[in-house]
């Protein structure tokens, strides 16, 4: 998705989970940059700590201190983006993609253009409701997973629990369960509906 979805994403987050609304721009980290295979590279669930410092190093004033809501924030950005293309979060041979026919011909379109303030606005609402069905952020960041597998054709148990154990490791998060399911929830008919008239 583009970069003010995502920020609207990370601070709808930020205010559920009662964190420092300053963290929400660290739901844009996965796109440091826009290399060869940026989604490859970047994108990747193994690759956590790597970004984590590479994105707190060229936004020095952004806090970096809550690695849990660092860790919701960019497996939010995962999430959303597989709206709008693949995702290789399980790596480079695992594309994650959950796009609805009518987004395919716009795909440039919601990647580099801002689209009107109604976009943003309803946007927002779809990312409050979405929020209301988690009590923890490892429910949410569960979903997120669990979203992610579910787009990929395949995912073998050891490289999900591999990603997973990478995810508890730096966040410090004892328990995270891939269950939940948010590949066609209301956010997806919006975006589908929405696209569909452009």
């Amino acid at each position: 998705m583009d970069k003010l979805s995502h920020i609207i994403f990370g601070e709808e987050i930020c205010k559920y989970f009662n964190w420092n609304i300053n963290y929400a721009e660290w739901a844009t980290a996965p796109d440091i940059d826009f290399a060869f295979l940026h989604r490859f590279w970047r994108h990747r669930i193994s690759t956590i700590n790597k970004l984590y410092y590479e994105f707190a190093k060229q936004n020095p004033h952004l806090p970096r201190k809550n690695k849990v809501a660092i860790t919701t924030l960019i497996i939010s950005h995962l999430y959303l983006d597989i709206f709008n293309g693949p995702v290789f979060a399980w790596g480079i041979w695992l594309p994650a993609a959950n796009m609805p026919h009518s987004i395919i011909d716009d795909l440039i379109t919601i990647i580099a253009t801002n689209q009107i303030r109604k976009f943003y606005d309803e946007s927002r609402k779809q990312f409050r409701s979405m929020l209301e069905n988690y009590d923890s952020p490892s429910e949410f960041i569960g979903a997120c997973l669990n979203s992610l597998r579910l787009s990929t054709y395949y995912v073998p148990r050891f490289l999900s629990n591999k990603s997973i154990k990478k995810i508890k490791d730096f966040a410090a998060l004892q328990n995270i369960q891939l269950i939940g399911d948010e590949r066609f929830t209301e956010y997806y008919q919006f975006l589908k509906n929405y696209f569909e008239f452009i």
